[in-house]
């Protein structure tokens, strides 16, 4: 029996999981570390597409389904497998008294289904932000000094229906093991939010630790290199200056447009589901009078975003020659 619970933190790169794990992580019965990252190559074992490996990922993932077949339980057997692996490891990571090893690794978003059916007896918590201000936060972090998404597009175009459809999953067919969380509520409203974390994992705290939780986070050491810093340099107490943030990013017309065609790409059922307005949203991002120039190097950037990922695409076994024809017309604006 495992000596520690398996906790998970859910949630798109750049919407407050950093700042969460370690309000979280302020209170005695939680271990964490930067990020794990742990159970991506376990699960993506199974998947032909997705990773490109020096020995071939679509036969090793034959190969290792097919090795499966003929044992008892099939492939659950090896899902069965990779998680007593991974409590291991979560349970020689944490030190004696955890009740909890918390797991914050963003890119999990890609095998939050299979980490909600695998892991029977975990929590989960899911943390959204409104996706115009996560998506800004994003490419200002990561654009390379313009509007561009390549190196975040996954994280930005994939990973709220990804993550929207593990929530459904959690709360239906695991016994409604998920807790939702906005990073709005957590930055105005810290002893609620936390309270009903709190309450949600069944831990009790005194008056001090809940002080910590709320007010000390910033001395919470994570172990790892891994993990996004940004946050942590620019915010050592809570701060609503990042909820408006995002408006400043919007300069010109193509980023403005980028605005109302994200939230058409990603769907207005699932920004729903993460607890926001669409229509609202798209009211807010219309709003904004452009104030900048370069909106014609923008949309260059963008369509260049596109042609790349449409063959990246390719070579990761994305499904045909429509994946390239799609990220073009989407980098063109079409």
């Amino acid at each position: 029996m495992s000596a520690v619970r398996p906790l998970f933190l859910f949630s798109q790169p750049r919407a407050g999981s950093t700042l969460l794990q370690r309000m979280l992580g302020a209170h005695p019965a939680v271990h964490t570390v930067a990020e794990p990252w742990v159970l991506l190559p376990l699960f993506y074992a199974l998947r032909r597409g997705g990773a490109v490996t020096e020995y071939g990922q679509p036969l090793t993932a034959q190969a290792i389904r097919e090795f499966c077949e003929p044992i008892e339980g099939g492939v659950g057997a090896y899902y069965e497998e990779a998680r007593a692996m991974a409590m291991r490891l979560y349970d020689r990571a944490a030190p004696e008294g955890s009740v909890y090893f918390l797991d914050k690794t963003p890119r999990y978003y890609f095998i939050a289904s299979e980490i909600v059916r695998t892991f029977n007896d975990a929590r989960f918590v899911f943390l959204w932000r409104q996706p115009l201000a996560s998506a800004a936060s994003m490419i200002s972090r990561w654009g390379k000094g313009g509007w561009s998404t390549y190196t975040v597009h996954n994280d930005l175009y994939a990973a709220p229906g990804l993550l929207t459809k593990a929530r459904e999953l959690a709360k239906s067919e695991a016994g409604d093991r998920a807790l939702d969380v906005r990073y709005e509520d957590l930055i105005t409203e810290p002893e609620r939010t936390l309270d009903g974390l709190l309450a949600y994992l069944e831990l009790e705290t005194d008056e001090a630790t809940r002080d910590a939780m709320v007010h000390g986070f910033s001395g919470v050491e994570l172990s790892g290199s891994m993990g996004d810093p940004t946050g942590r340099k620019a915010y050592d107490a809570l701060d609503t200056a990042p909820l408006e943030k995002w408006k400043q990013s919007i300069t010109n017309r193509t980023r403005k447009r980028w605005c109302a065609e994200y939230l058409d790409e990603i769907g207005d059922g699932v920004v729903s589901a993460m607890g926001y307005d669409p229509d609202d949203l798209r009211a807010q991002a219309r709003a904004i009078k452009p104030h900048g120039r370069r909106a014609v190097r923008d949309w260059a950037r963008l369509k260049a975003d596109a042609l790349m990922v449409g063959a990246r695409g390719s070579i990761l076994g994305a499904p045909g020659k429509r994946t390239l024809v799609s990220a073009v017309k989407k980098g063109l604006g079409r």
